[in-house]
């Protein structure tokens, strides 16, 4: 998995800058100075702070959840294997039953 060892952290902290960097960029500047231009920037504005809010909450969450992603997904393996072990030895999954 991508996402998980030691390339997880060079990820994320690429992630993170990249996100640091792309911020300022969304900030919408008015078109012209007539209320309509200000009006639509403003909402521009707005969508990109909701934007960038979870984009942000998402990196929180996923550099969390990385820490727990490894072990998780160690044990579904050996939980994997072991399965296949019984079902090779029944031939199918109607065998099990």
């Amino acid at each position: 998995m991508r996402s998980t060892g030691a390339s997880y952290a060079v990820d994320q902290a690429a992630f993170e800058a990249a996100l640091s960097t792309a911020a300022p960029g969304t900030i919408s500047m008015p078109a012209a100075l007539d209320p309509v231009s200000k009006m639509a920037a403003a909402r521009f504005n707005t969508y990109a702070g909701d934007l960038l809010k979870e984009v942000g909450d998402g990196c929180l969450k996923r550099r969390d959840g990385g820490e727990v992603l490894a072990p998780v997904a160690t044990a579904y393996t050996d939980s994997d294997i072991a399965g296949g072990g019984t079902l090779s030895a029944y031939g199918s999954v109607a065998g099990l039953r």
